[in-house]
């Protein structure tokens, strides 16, 4: 789990929070296998946090030095993993 995912999928992240605190564990293997770890193939891009905020309407900006930015064309990629996410689909612009 990374924090970055609060900024893409939030609600998942906060039942991942939640049903840690409850101490349910069953229920956090099953959010992180279902709603948490399907959306962190976009960390395999490049700047793709960034991007994906920016795919999903929201403020990305320039990545800090020494990080590089995403590159265009991992961008439909970036695209396709939160195209299929049920928390973020429904927002791809």
């Amino acid at each position: 789990y990374s924090t970055a995912m609060a900024a893409l999928v939030p609600k998942a992240s906060w039942r991942f929070f939640d049903h840690g605190m409850a101490g349910d564990t069953v229920a956090i293997d099953r959010t992180l296998d279902n709603e948490i770890d399907p959306i962190v193939g976009v960390r395999s891009f490049a700047g793709s946090i960034k991007v994906a905020l920016e795919v999903l309407g929201r403020a990305g900006g320039p990545m800090r030095p020494p990080s590089v930015q995403g590159k265009p064309e991992d961008r439909p990629n970036i695209v396709e993993i939160l195209r299929a996410h049920p928390e973020t689909c429904d927002q791809v612009c």
